[in-house]
């Protein structure tokens, strides 16, 4: 990413930070939601960056009231992907307490 050093706001400037750093993984998602009544017509753009050090949420939002940029640092960063692990590890556990049910209900 070449960009004028003047140029750059915060959001690109920690973009510039993290870039290439050692451990460097990238994901990105465009994501085009419909509109409800709390939630308007909008483009979200989600990319996660994580370093050996570091993990970091980059989101950008467009609807019909502009743009919005948001950067999620790595404490908070982390503790979204921890609560989502734990309450997937909870589900896993529900889905499977119910298969094992469903199995001893079925071998009676």
């Amino acid at each position: 990413m070449n960009t004028e050093p003047g140029l750059l706001d915060r959001f690109e400037r920690a973009r510039e930070a993290i870039w290439g750093a050692p451990g460097f993984l990238r994901r990105q998602s465009t994501i085009t939601a419909d509109g409800t009544q709390f939630f308007p017509s909008a483009t979200w753009v989600i990319q996660t960056v994580i370093t050996d050090d570091n993990a970091t949420v980059f989101l950008e939002k467009v609807d019909r009231e502009g743009g919005q940029r948001i950067l999620l640092p790595n404490k908070v960063a982390r503790t979204i992907f921890r609560h989502y692990e734990d309450i997937m590890k909870k589900r896993r556990s529900v889905r499977s307490q119910r298969g094992a049910a469903t199995r001893k209900t079925k071998q009676q």
